[in-house]
């Protein structure tokens, strides 16, 4: 399954972290105004990801998502 996303507004922090192997450091990629992101192959099968939550107050942000799911 293929995921695409787009960014727009407020920079998020993007985070991977390795399902199994924990002692890879995870991978933190900052999503900037018109920041795209393609997740594909491997990575949603061995890397969980996630936008953390935050304390501060942010700015708005809308992020569109695409996912392409092939039938088996």
């Amino acid at each position: 399954m293929n995921i695409a996303s787009v960014t727009f507004g407020e920079t998020r922090l993007f985070r991977l972290r390795h399902k199994t192997l924990k002692h890879i450091a995870p991978i933190e990629i900052p999503l900037h105004h018109g920041t795209f992101l393609l997740m594909a192959g491997s990575t949603n099968t061995y890397w969980e990801h996630q936008v953390p939550k935050t304390a501060r107050a942010v700015l708005p942000r809308i992020n569109l998502t695409v996912r392409q799911v092939r039938e088996t």
